[in-house]
């Protein structure tokens, strides 16, 4: 006489099948929610980055005193938004530092 646990019924089955669905689902929306939070993690990383640069910008043109921010062609008060322009932060808008942004820098011989 078989004893209890080696008898298989097809109920049993069903419910190995379901656990196995059940695993298979948990693992795919696991390995999405780990996705998303290392797509998270980059973009906090790249904000950082230009973040620092930014501010790198805003205290070299800090220590220019108003004269060479006229040259360069802005006033004191738009320091903040050339260094957001310059890094990539926000939209932008002056000529100057769209050429800045699209070009590198160039020395030519006079």
């Amino acid at each position: 006489m078989p004893s209890k646990f080696n008898i298989r019924t097809p109920a049993a089955d069903v419910a190995a099948g379901s656990v196995k669905a059940f695993c298979a689902s948990l693992s795919v929306i696991v390995l999405e929610a780990m996705r998303a939070a290392v797509a998270i993690a980059l973009r906090a990383r790249t904000r950082h980055r230009r973040n620092r640069q930014a501010r790198a910008v805003y205290d070299a043109l800090r220590q220019l005193d108003d004269r060479d921010l006229h040259d360069l062609g802005f006033d004191r008060s738009e320091i903040t938004s050339v260094a957001s322009e310059v890094t990539g932060l926000t939209k932008g808008t002056r000529v100057r530092a769209l050429v800045t942004l699209r070009q590198p820098a160039v020395c030519t011989r006079s």
